[in-house]
């Protein structure tokens, strides 16, 4: 499965940016945990978002949140057939 900017599954957007994904890297590893099965609670999109808000900056690539939790071993699977958007094998530290 190949991840551009935009997200997965033909979604274009050209390479993923990798100061973008070093970002969305240091997120997961300080707020998230890994479990068992996929969470369907948030689709990539949402984390996408909350990470931008989180981090006070205007705008993280779509795919360079895909790559992050690829990179740091974490399963993911597009939130429904022929989607952009993935779920993921992780949930929020409290």
């Amino acid at each position: 499965m190949e991840i551009e900017a935009k997200g997965i599954n033909d979604a274009g957007g050209g390479p993923v940016l990798e100061e973008d994904v070093i970002q969305c890297e240091q997120w997961m590893r300080d707020h998230c945990h890994k479990t068992k099965r996929i969470n369907a609670s948030w689709s990539s999109m949402y984390i996408k978002r909350l990470i931008e808000d989180l981090l006070g900056i205007l705008s993280v690539q779509h795919g360079a949140v895909i790559q992050a939790a690829k990179n740091l071993g974490y399963d993911f699977i597009p939130t429904e057939e022929g989607s952009h958007k993935v779920s993921f094998n992780f949930s929020f530290r409290a």
